[in-house]
């Protein structure tokens, strides 16, 4: 392509053909000049960077220790706590629902589901049992104990492994919690 009057002989860009597999290459020597003047430049003027992996900082995140608390709390603007981040994407993905179970729900356990996930979504870690009108924990809170409690939570994401055999046999999962 020329351009203002320049020679198509300045800028060969015939393809030329590789000796090895007989295909054709398209060589540009617009861009090898203009990639050597840049390397070129910034190689010879200053000598090589050189880091050292003693003060380089973690590209990975170190786990807690053993014992540790793994989810923390923060507190919004009124002063509440609430789930920090990591919680927060814990819960929000033990509180997600496959359509297929969403549609099989009732409109009361609909309620009851849109309630929880509000609350998950607003980083809170309890909320108010549309139904009843119980404040009732979050699977954050529940989380953030580390452990099932045994009373037959409704949100336990820990499939009540500490509850009594008759609470277990009376909760059934309809999909999105234990009813």
């Amino acid at each position: 392509m020329q351009k203002n009057g320049d020679k198509a002989s300045d800028f060969p860009e015939a393809p030329q053909t590789d000796t090895a597999t007989g295909a054709a290459v398209a060589v540009s020597v617009i861009s090898e000049i203009t990639v050597s003047d840049v390397t070129g430049s910034s190689s010879s003027s200053s000598p090589p960077v050189e880091l050292s992996r003693e003060a380089a900082a973690p590209i990975y995140a170190k786990p807690r220790g053993s014992g540790k608390a793994v989810y923390k709390t923060d507190f919004d603007e009124d002063g509440r706590r609430v789930a920090n981040y990591v919680l927060f994407e814990d819960s929000m993905a033990k509180a997600k629902v496959p359509w297929q179970a969403y549609s099989g729900m009732t409109a009361e356990e609909r309620d009851i589901y849109m309630a929880h996930l509000k609350a998950v979504r607003e980083r809170r870690l309890t909320y108010k049992d549309p139904k009843t009108g119980y404040t009732v924990m979050t699977v954050s809170q529940l989380l953030l104990n580390g452990k099932c409690c045994g009373s037959g939570c409704r949100h336990c994401p820990y499939q009540h492994e500490n509850a009594a055999p008759e609470i277990r046999k009376s909760k059934i999962w309809n999909g999105a919690f234990y009813v």
